[in-house]
């Protein structure tokens, strides 16, 4: 479990390794989430967030988590660029990781994964399974 607030936002996860999916629903909170970790990564804790915008940059995963003991990792949009990271998510998971990924198209994912649901409140987001 991990949980963090700072300037009255917190974040709570209740996963166990491994590879995760959000469902398809728009505007829930998944890209906030995203953002989040990013931030919360600056700050030396344990998490990240990869996006659509880290690939445009020329930024792989595997150079964005390397040297950092990610243990909580949002890989946001994966859909707008399906199987590019899936041998880093695979490592990842490998390492005791846990991956939470926002991809529209989860029947063309080719990973093992479970279901996380998110919840959005005013100034906390929780995941759980």
């Amino acid at each position: 479990m991990y949980n963090f607030s700072i300037r009255g936002k917190s974040v709570e996860i209740d996963l166990k390794p491994g590879i995760y999916v959000f469902d398809c629903v728009t505007a829930s909170g998944k890209t906030f989430l995203c953002s989040m970790l990013k931030t919360f990564k600056t700050l030396g804790q344990p998490v990240g967030g990869y996006s659509y915008n880290d690939v445009l940059e020329g930024r792989s995963l595997q150079s964005y988590i390397n040297g950092s003991p990610i243990k909580y990792l949002v890989i946001d949009r994966y859909y707008m660029y399906l199987g590019k990271c899936d041998e880093d998510i695979n490592k990842l998971v490998e390492s005791g990781c846990v991956v939470m990924i926002d991809c529209k198209f989860k029947n063309d994912l080719n990973l093992d994964y479970d279901i996380a649901i998110l919840e959005l409140t005013a100034g906390k987001v929780r995941v759980y399974s």
